[in-house]
C-alpha cells in the first residue's frame, strides 16, 4: 500500500513538473494524471485505515471494500466513455463518501487509544451525519441540480463539529504519541544526501531565477570608426537634433502617463470599481509603447556611439562621447522615472508586462526595464563614464568641441538626468529580491494552473447524459437566415458537468462574424488584424463548413462554424444597436484576439487569456455597457448577465441590445421551437443545473 502510495504521488510529481514545463496537458497525459491522483487517495486511505484499524474490526472492511468500489469506478470515469452515464457517477460518489468516512472515524478511534469520551463520541457522530449530508447530494434525481443554500446551511454545523472535535483529538493524541527517536546510520546517511540535494537544487533554481538579463548599454563596435571627421560632425549635429527632439518628448509623455494613471484612478474610485475598462487598458498600453520607441531612439543613439574611442579625430570622438553619454543618462532617467511610478502598483506594473500581440508587446516588458535598473552592469558603466566626461568637461570646453549652446544643453541634460538619479536611486537588492519573488510566483502558479485547466476541461467536456442535442441543422439554417455580422450569439447544453459550476443558466457566449464578403463589406478585410487570420478563416471548418463565429472555448480563441457552434439545446442572438462601422470595429478586435489560450482563472483583469464573454465584452465595451460581476473573488461577466441587461432595458428606447430569436428546447418532441422575448427574459432566472 505504501509503495503504491509512494509510486502515484512521485508519477502524478512527474507529469506536473511535464505540465509546467510544457505548459500543456495531451488527452492521454491528462487521463495518465488523473490514475496517479486516483491511485494516490485510495492508497493513501487504505493505507491509513490499515494503521488506524484493530484487529477484526468491521469498521476496516467497510472502508475497504468502499475504496476498491470507488477506485474501480474512478478509473471507469477517466479511461472509458462512460463517464457520459449518471449512475457511474453515482456509484462513484457513494462508495468515496463512505471509504472517506470510515478512515476519518477509524483515525478518531486511534487518536484515542480506544479510550471513550465525550468529546471523541460527538466528534465522531458529527463526522457521520456531515458524511450522510454529502452521500444524500449523490443520490438526488438530478445530479446537477442547484443544493438549497438552507441545506448548506445546516450541513455546516455537522462540519464544523467535526472539523474542531478532529483538532483537539490530533492535539492530543501528538502530545501522547509523539517522542524523539534515535536515527540509524543508514537514514543519517539517507537525510545528508537528501539535504545536500535539496540545497543543490534550491541554489540552482535561485541562481537561475535571479539571474538579470545582459545589459542592452554594452559596447558595439561604433559605426563612425571609419567614417571622415566632417562626416562625423554631420551624423553628430543630426543626432544632436534628434536628441533634443526625443529629450522633451519623453519627458512630457512621462507627465502624460502620470495623469492618466491619476485620472483612472479617480474614475476607478467614483464608479466603485477596481477593474480598468477595455479603453483605459488602450490608453495605458499606447502611453507605454509610445515610452518604448522613445526609448528604443535613445538606445540607438547610445549604441551608435557607444565605440567613441574608435574615431579618429578627437573632437569627433569628444562630440561622439558627449552625445552617447547625454542619450544614456537620459534613458537611464527614464527608467528610473517609470519604475519608480510603477513598482508599488501590481495591477498596472501587471498590465505593462502583460503580452499583447496587437501592439507588439512582449510578456514582461516592465520587468526588463527594473532589471536594467537594478544591474550593476548598467550603473557600474555609468559612473565611469560620468567620471570620464567631468575629468574631459573643461578641456572639450575650451577646444570648442561643440558650440557653445549646444554644449550647455548637453551638459545640462547630464546635470539634470544625473540629479534625478542621485536623488531618488532604487535599492538595488530590494528590486532584485521583488524581481526574483515575482519569477518564483509564476513558477509557483504553473503546475497549479496547469492541473486546473486539466480538471476544467474535463469537466467542461464531460456529458452524464448522452443524447443528440435539440438544436438540429434545420433550426441552425432558419436562424443562419436571421443572422447578421456582430450578433451576439447566447448557448445552452444540457447534462455537461461544467453547469454545476458557471453561474446562471446561460453558460455560453459567442460572436457571428458572417462570411470573408461580409468583412469585406464592412470594409475590414484590409485591417491588419483580420488580414493576418483572413486566409485561415476562408479556409473550411474542422466539420468542413464554412467558418462564421469567434469563439473562446478551452482550446483558445478560435473560429468555428455556426453549425458546430450552434449544435446545443437552447440557442438566443441579441443584435447590438450600433451602426455598419461600429460592428466592423467590434469584429476587427475579435480578430485581433484569434489564437490567445483560454482563461480557466476567468480573471478579467488580464487580457493574455480570454473567456467566452470576456471576448464579446472586450469587442464592444466603449460601444456597449456589460457591468461587471464579483464571483469568486473576481470581476467577470457571466453570459446570463448579458440576457439580464437586455431583459432590462429592452423597453427602454434607448436600449443597447435588440432581440433576434430564441430557441427553447421542447424534451417531449426531442427539438427546440422559436420562443418570444417574454420568455427568454424569464430564462435568466432558470436555475443554471435546470436540465430536461
Amino acid at each position: 500500500m505504501r509503495a503504491v502510495l509512494i509510486g502515484s504521488a512521485a508519477a502524478s510529481a512527474v507529469l506536473l513538473i511535464a505540465a509546467a514545463a510544457t505548459g500543456s496537458f495531451g488527452a492521454v497525459r491528462a487521463q495518465v494524471l488523473l490514475t496517479f491522483v486516483g491511485l494516490a487517495v485510495g492508497a493513501l486511505l487504505g493505507w491509513a485505515q490499515l494503521r488506524a484499524a484493530g484487529r477484526g474490526s468491521r469498521l476496516l472492511w467497510v472502508g475497504l471494500a468502499g475504496i476498491l468500489i470507488s477506485q474501480g469506478s474512478f478509473l471507469l470515469l477517466v479511461w472509458t466513455g462512460w463517464r457520459t452515464r449518471s449512475p457511474l457517477w453515482r456509484i462513484w460518489w457513494v462508495s468515496m463518501v463512505p471509504s472517506v468516512c470510515v478512515t476519518h472515524l477509524l483515525l478518531l478511534r486511534a487518536a484515542r487509544g480506544g479510550r471513550p469520551s465525550a468529546v471523541g463520541r460527538l466528534t465522531a457522530a458529527c463526522a457521520a451525519v456531515a458524511a450522510a449530508m454529502i452521500l444524500a447530494l449523490g443520490l438526488r434525481r438530478d445530479l446537477l441540480s442547484d443544493v438549497h443554500r438552507l441545506y448548506l446551511w445546516i450541513g455546516l454545523v455537522p462540519v464544523a463539529g467535526a472539523t474542531i472535535g478532529s483538532a483537539i483529538a490530533a492535539v492530543g493524541w501528538l502530545r501522547g504519541r509523539v517522542r524523539p527517536r534515535p536515527m540509524g546510520r543508514i537514514a543519517k546517511i539517507a537525510l545528508l544526501v537528501c539535504s545536500h540535494a535539496a540545497l543543490l537544487a534550491a541554489g540552482w533554481y535561485v541562481g537561475r531565477r535571479s539571474a538579470l538579463s545582459g545589459d542592452a548599454l554594452a559596447a558595439i563596435p561604433s559605426a563612425m570608426a571609419r567614417l571622415p571627421a566632417e562626416e562625423v560632425r554631420r551624423h553628430t549635429l543630426a543626432d544632436l537634433n534628434r536628441l533634443k527632439t526625443v529629450a522633451p518628448g519623453l519627458a512630457a509623455l512621462q507627465r502624460d502617463m502620470a495623469g492618466l494613471e491619476d485620472r483612472l484612478a479617480a474614475a476607478l474610485a467614483a464608479e466603485g470599481r477596481d477593474h480598468s475598462l477595455p479603453a483605459e487598458d488602450d490608453q495605458r498600453r499606447w502611453h507605454f509603447v509610445t515610452f518604448l520607441s522613445y526609448r528604443a531612439a535613445l538606445l540607438r543613439l547610445v549604441a551608435t556611439y557607444s565605440g567613441f574611442q574608435a574615431v579618429r579625430d578627437a573632437a569627433g570622438r569628444a562630440r561622439c562621447f558627449l552625445l552617447g553619454h547625454a542619450a544614456a543618462m537620459t534613458a537611464y532617467e527614464a527608467d528610473l522615472r517609470l519604475v519608480r511610478a510603477y513598482r508599488d502598483r501590481p495591477r498596472q506594473r501587471r498590465k505593462l508586462n502583460e503580452p499583447e500581440p496587437a501592439w507588439g508587446l512582449p510578456a514582461g516588458m516592465f520587468d526588463r526595464i527594473c532589471q536594467r535598473i537594478a544591474s550593476q552592469r548598467a550603473a557600474v558603466p555609468f559612473e565611469q563614464t560620468h567620471a570620464y566626461f567631468e575629468l574631459k568637461r573643461p578641456e572639450w570646453r575650451r577646444a570648442g568641441v561643440w558650440p557653445k549652446g549646444e554644449i550647455d544643453w548637453l551638459e545640462g541634460r547630464i546635470a539634470g538626468a544625473r540629479r534625478y538619479v542621485g536623488q531618488n536611486r532604487i535599492e538595488p537588492l530590494r528590486m532584485r529580491f521583488d524581481i526574483f519573488l515575482e519569477r518564483v510566483r509564476k513558477d509557483a502558479r504553473a503546475p497549479v494552473y496547469a492541473v486546473q485547466s486539466l480538471v476544467a476541461e474535463w469537466i467542461g467536456d464531460t456529458r452524464i447524459v448522452q443524447r443528440a442535442p435539440f438544436v438540429g441543422t434545420d433550426l441552425i439554417g432558419q436562424v443562419a437566415e436571421r443572422l447578421r455580422p456582430g450578433d451576439i450569439l447566447l448557448e445552452r447544453r444540457n447534462w455537461f458537468l461544467s453547469n454545476a459550476f458557471l453561474p446562471g443558466f446561460w453558460p455560453h457566449a459567442a460572436l457571428y462574424v458572417g462570411r470573408p464578403a461580409d468583412l469585406r463589406r464592412l470594409g475590414i478585410a484590409d485591417d491588419p488584424a483580420v488580414r493576418e487570420h483572413l486566409a485561415e478563416f476562408a479556409r473550411p471548418a474542422p466539420d468542413g463548413r464554412p467558418n462564421a463565429v469567434i469563439e473562446a472555448v478551452s482550446e483558445g480563441v478560435i473560429f468555428n462554424s455556426l453549425a458546430h457552434s450552434l449544435h446545443a439545446d437552447y440557442v438566443a442572438v441579441l443584435r447590438p444597436r450600433l451602426s455598419d462601422k461600429q460592428i466592423a470595429g467590434a469584429i476587427a478586435r475579435a480578430f485581433r484576439h484569434k489564437g490567445k489560450p483560454y482563461d480557466f482563472e476567468f480573471d478579467f483583469a488580464t487580457s493574455d487569456k480570454l473567456v467566452c464573454t470576456e471576448l464579446v465584452y472586450r469587442c464592444y465595451e466603449g460601444l456597449i455597457h456589460f457591468d461587471l460581476k464579483r464571483v469568486m473573488g473576481r470581476d467577470t461577466l457571466p453570459a446570463v448577465e448579458i440576457v439580464r441587461k437586455f431583459a432590462g432595458q429592452r423597453a427602454a428606447p434607448g436600449r443597447e441590445l435588440d432581440f433576434v430569436l430564441f430557441l427553447d428546447a421542447d424534451p417531449q418532441a426531442g427539438t427546440a421551437r422559436f420562443a418570444g422575448e417574454d420568455e427568454f427574459c424569464a430564462s435568466a432566472d432558470r436555475p443554471r443545473s435546470f436540465n430536461e
